[in-house]
């Protein structure tokens, strides 16, 4: 008998809720069972396969999270067809009474012998997939792992060859054939690469136009043929994105590292191309010095590295120079020799010059990529500009130790370029000689650049970097996805970003700018103003002359000399604000955690705090009210805004 609305309801909801799940409900036992099995096996696969090898098997991990949406589609997509009949079809059980469900040719177990032994079958080998999926053996365990690298290819030439074989009777989908050969191309190319080690799925980038071509042929052949058959054309755009789906997936997964889109680095995820990069392992070879002098009309440097790290000095040199020492993490020495003599430095770009490591892949889709650690001396600038950015009270004392190990320029390194290009009987800084300089109105600052820099860029996806006594006119930018970052004597404003791993900024002239995902950042002596955040980790910040912004979910926040305005923002950790001055309005608050201000006992601020749970201490002139606190210090120009959960302490600053 018809099934009736409730029952139409709920199967369709058990299959949007689990795949295979209406099947069941309905009788439809087959396809039922196929499709839960299905989903099952897809989810422990990943499950087991993420956990044990991670990028390794990237494709497969990528392939079977794609399994699962379409596992869901043709479970509802089935269910919908099977629900819409009125009436029971030919084929169903007829001593099935009782039941409003629509039973099928595959409903009935007993009816069909061979289909329940097949199907008994199929359940044991599933069960004994799933029982070494979740308890894997010793011996399991080693042979899942190569199994799982040739499952990718080997699913591909199955569906390539399933969707050959329906490519229909009555009816021809056009373009069915163009998608089969696709898909059997792709599985046949990752499969020859994993028997040969070689990386031959990489022509893609170049001969996927081959593809409309076999488009055009089977077009014109059906055309054709058409004549003499009575067959009706439809357009199979279901199996030509399937295909597409197919390739670009292989292609972006295992050619990662080669994609031309910058802001793909940006994603935090264990992919091919991250997961094959080489440590300070193996095989060590030093590279001979690569140097060049900048084009003339050069305002832009860039240092691009995929994988190691990056020392920058300025230093004694003509123009840059370039060392480069290759790690290459391989047993065989002699591929490794090879690997190190094509990993090179180019050198492009003329406005804009880009310094690119290209380290030569190797192994299995060229996946492993040899480690590159470079140092890169720039000429030392004369004259470095400072200006307003001065830097703030740095004293003898103050100044890391960092800074004078590097070749920063310092008064003995400078003295004799300084006076070179300055006029007769001029001693202080550049600035003023440049404006006496007897060239009439043509006197502008521009020629009294010497490096001519504008911006200095630095970037590496694995890898630490550390910059120091670099000098540019607008900005130096550094960006690594994993590794630290670490800035001395910056004659510019800053940028750095790391996905993980910590930031030390000392003696920045102009505004610094911070992020970090997963460690701390300490910045000391900035000339400007303070952008800082991290996810998880604390922040330390020292003399900074402009305003700051340092914002932490984890962590504690210490701040020691805000002379501007201050935001200062944490989920979770202590707040510490200690200044001699209060020379702008400052928002600070904690969800969890207490917040300790140390401000002058003469100045020109208003207070005012609240605390949810805790207490409130001071000892300045302010007034204490249950869980507030209030008052104005002199004219009460600046605003202090605190807002915390736990204790408040406003105390005097004592240095």
């Amino acid at each position: 008998m018809p099934l009736t609305g409730i029952k139409r309801f709920w199967a369709a909801l058990l299959s949007f809720t689990v795949p295979g799940a209406g099947q069941l409900y309905i009788g439809r036992i087959r396809t039922g069972l196929t499709l839960l099995l299905s989903a099952v096996t897809v989810t422990v696969a990943i499950v087991y396969y993420a956990g044990v090898s991670g990028g390794r098997h990237a494709l497969l991990l990528v392939y079977l999270g794609l399994a699962v949406p379409v596992l869901y589609f043709y479970s509802m997509y089935d269910i919908l067809q099977a629900t819409s009949r009125r009436t029971p079809p030919p084929d169903s059980n007829p001593n099935a009474e009782g039941t409003d469900a629509e039973p099928d040719a595959d409903a009935d177990v007993g009816t069909a012998p061979a289909a329940a032994r097949a199907q008994g079958l199929g359940l044991i080998g599933a069960g004994l997939l799933l029982l070494l999926l979740v308890r894997p053996t010793e011996t399991a365990g080693r042979w899942l792992l190569p199994v799982g690298d040739y499952l990718p290819a080997a699913g591909l030439l199955v569906i390539g060859v399933v969707l050959y074989a329906k490519r229909g009777i009555s009816m021809y989908r056009l373009g069915r054939v163009t998608a089969a050969v696709a898909i059997v191309a792709v599985g046949a190319i990752l499969l020859w690469d994993q028997i040969k080690g070689r990386n031959d799925i990489a022509l893609l980038i170049h001969w996927w136009p081959a593809l409309l071509i076999m488009l055009g042929i089977e077009i014109v052949a059906v055309s054709i043929g058409v004549r003499t058959t009575r067959k009706q054309l439809s357009f199979d755009a279901g199996g030509l994105a399937l295909a597409a789906v197919i390739a670009v997936t292989a292609l972006g997964v295992t050619q990662f590292n080669a994609l031309p889109f910058n802001w793909i680095d940006q994603w935090k995820v264990d992919v091919g191309g991250l997961t094959g990069f080489g440590e300070e392992k193996g095989f060590q070879y030093t590279k001979n010095p690569v140097a060049f002098d900048l084009p003339e009309g050069a305002r832009d440097l860039v240092i691009d590295n995929p994988n190691g790290k990056v020392t920058m000095r300025e230093g004694d040199v003509d123009g840059i120079r370039v060392e480069t020492v290759v790690w290459v993490d391989i047993v065989d020495q002699a591929e490794a020799d090879k690997i190190a003599e094509k990993s090179v430095i180019e050198i492009s770009g003329d406005e804009k010059v880009t310094v690119s490591a290209k380290g030569e892949p190797f192994g299995v889709n060229g996946g492993g990529k040899p480690r590159m650690n470079l140092v890169v001396t720039v000429p030392r600038t004369p004259n470095p500009k400072r200006g307003a950015n001065a830097l703030p009270e740095l004293g003898s004392a103050g100044t890391d130790a960092g800074t004078a190990d590097n070749g920063a320029a310092g008064p003995n390194s400078t003295t004799a370029e300084m006076t070179a290009p300055t006029a007769p009987g001029e001693k202080p800084a550049p600035k003023p000689p440049v404006q006496e300089r007897p060239s009439g109105e043509e006197s502008v600052p521009e020629p009294e650049r010497k490096a001519g820099l504008q911006t200095i860029t630095i970037r590496v996806m694995n890898g630490p970097i550390d910059a120091a006594g670099l000098n540019a006119d607008e900005r130096v930018t550094v960006e690594t996805a994993n590794g630290e970052i670490a800035l001395r004597d910056i004659r510019a404003a800053v940028k750095a970003t790391t996905k993980n791993g910590g930031v030390e900024a000392f003696d920045i002239a102009g505004d610094a700018e911070i992020e970090t995902f997963n460690g701390t950042i300490r910045a000391e002596r900035i000339g400007g103003s303070a952008i800082v955040s991290t996810v998880n980790g604390s922040v330390k910040l020292a003399a900074v002359a402009g305003d700051i912004e340092a914002d932490t979910k984890n962590g504690a926040i210490t701040v020691d000399g805000a002379q501007r305005a201050l935001l200062a923002d944490t989920l979770n950790g202590r707040i510490e604000v200690r200044s001699a001055t209060v020379g702008g309005t400052w928002d600070i608050g904690s969800a969890v955690g207490e917040i300790a201000l140390f401000v002058p006992e003469n100045g020109d601020y208003d207070v005012s705090g609240a605390v949810t749970f805790g207490d409130i201490e001071t000892d300045l002139p302010l007034k204490v009210s249950k869980k507030t606190i209030t008052g104005e210090i002199g004219e009460g120009t600046y605003r202090i805004g605190i807002d915390a959960n736990s204790s408040i302490a406003v105390k005097r600053y004592q240095s």
